[in-house]
């Protein structure tokens, strides 16, 4: 079962937690440096370069919150990410603006005008973080298991009781999340994607229905909620989603192989339902 990903995650299982600490803390001096360059309104031909590029930024950082396929390694996605940062520094400096300003004295005009500035800012801050504190811990759970439930299928590092460990770890977590929303769809998929490895068809079911019904055209709920379909034995349902994956060779590949590995498991309906789901799929490929 393949999963998405978000940007976060991405860097979350690549480097780590302390990894993730310090990406937030070059995108935060990153906007540092962009609002120092549009602070200071200098009027050039590159300062329309320059905002297309933070704009750019700003709207793959957004992206990156939900859990999508093009922030998984096989995509171009981070790459571009990182240059589209660095591009945007070399333009605000082409621009004239220091990255790193160091004042060691300021006349009390110049205070004066830079608190009235930020109070403004903060107060729209601190209710912006009121407003919005629920769904920012649920994007905290849902990303912080999407971590857990990602180190327990894929570190190498990893033994299988630490696996064990990290999933457990990542149910918690996926559990807080859909306390606070229960139609989360990052939870709710990937818990039913555990049940579903687990061969628990019956309890992955409402988790992937939910995660559907968010997300209709995710290709990992497509074919985790087909699956369920299928091996429930609901064939006309289960042909509806699997028939809608871009892979459809790959899909009829495994089915393939699930028909085979059911029989030497002495389940005879399973094996039955996926050469059926064989034939089904490839009169349409």
């Amino acid at each position: 079962m393949s999963y998405s990903h978000n940007i976060f995650l991405s860097i979350g299982v690549g480097l780590g937690i302390f990894g993730l600490v310090i990406f937030l803390g070059m995108i935060i001096s990153f906007y540092i440096i962009v609002f120092q360059v549009e602070k200071s309104n200098r009027q050039s031909g590159m300062l329309f370069l320059f905002r297309a590029n933070w704009l750019g930024v700003t709207a793959t950082l957004i992206h990156g919150f939900m859990d999508a396929p093009q922030f998984a390694p096989d995509y171009w996605t981070m790459s571009m990410l990182f240059a589209q940062i660095a591009l945007s520094v070399a333009i605000g400096r082409k621009l004239g603006r220091k990255v790193i300003a160091t004042r060691t004295s300021k006349s009390n005009k110049q205070k004066s005008k830079n608190f009235s500035f930020w109070i403004p800012l903060l107060i729209i801050a601190i209710m912006l973080i009121a407003v919005f504190r629920q769904s920012i811990r649920t994007s905290w759970y849902a990303n912080m298991g999407a971590v857990y439930h990602t180190w327990s299928d894929l570190s190498p590092r990893f033994d299988d009781t630490t696996k064990a460990e990290s999933k457990q770890q990542a149910i918690a977590y996926f559990d807080k999340t859909l306390e606070l929303n229960p139609n989360n769809s990052v939870a709710n998929k990937r818990l039913g994607l555990i049940a579903l490895a687990e061969y628990d068809f019956d309890k992955a079911m409402p988790y992937l229905q939910k995660a559907y019904n968010q997300r209709p055209n995710n290709q990992s709920v497509l074919k985790g909620l087909g699956m369920v379909y299928l091996w429930r034995g609901e064939l006309d349902s289960a042909q509806n989603l699997l028939q809608q994956l871009d892979d459809q060779a790959e899909i009829i590949e495994e089915l393939g192989n699930y028909s085979w590995w059911w029989g030497t498991q002495n389940r005879t309906d399973l094996a039955e339902y996926a050469a059926e789901m064989v034939e089904r799929l490839k009169r349409n490929f």
